[in-house]
């Protein structure tokens, strides 16, 4: 009996009816982002009252310093140049075993790139083998440059930043266009 009188309020007119639909909609997303608030701090909370307790928690940010300490070695070459063509000689190794090339890259790579973008890469479809030419840098900045390097069947475009102190990381590859 009451449902009667509620529907016809809700659709004695059109203006009416998306109005209360919306407002519904609304009411249920930001319910969805007040609930989804309420965990992050309690997933917080939780997590940080067994890290003073667990002293087995303290190893694992040392685990995670030895990567950019390989980084650091491999920061001979002090230009972006430099840095580009060293990683494009690597690159265009098709016939290098995919866990050895992906160690060779990384040092000179970011973080992001070397370990999300190249570790999808197979080595065995770069179709490049050799580089061609000296590569040439396009634009630079105080933290960016764009070097390009002719390879033996294409040439490629290599972006890359610096992560401090002068050391040139890759943070993009891509083939160059043909126009």
């Amino acid at each position: 009996m009451v449902r009667r009188p509620i529907l016809r309020w809700l659709l004695h007119s059109r203006r009416r009816f998306y109005t209360v639909v919306v407002g519904a909609f609304v009411v249920v997303v930001v319910a969805a982002r007040v609930a989804a608030a309420a965990n992050v701090p309690h997933s917080l909370t939780t997590a940080a009252a067994p890290t003073p307790a667990a002293s087995s928690s303290v190893p694992a940010p040392s685990t995670q310093a030895p990567p950019p300490a390989t980084m650091a070695p491999l920061a001979e070459p002090s230009s972006p140049r430099a840095v580009a063509e060293q990683f494009a000689q690597l690159w265009a190794s098709p016939d290098t075993p995919s866990s050895q090339w992906l160690k060779q890259l990384q040092p000179l790579a970011t973080e992001e790139y070397g370990s999300v973008i190249l570790t999808q890469v197979n080595p065995a479809n770069v179709p490049a083998r050799a580089v061609a030419g000296p590569a040439r840098v396009v634009s630079q900045s105080a933290d960016s440059a764009t070097v390009t390097v002719p390879l033996d069947t294409l040439g490629i475009r290599i972006e890359l930043v610096d992560v401090g102190g002068g050391t040139w990381r890759v943070s993009d590859v891509q083939p160059l266009s043909d126009a």
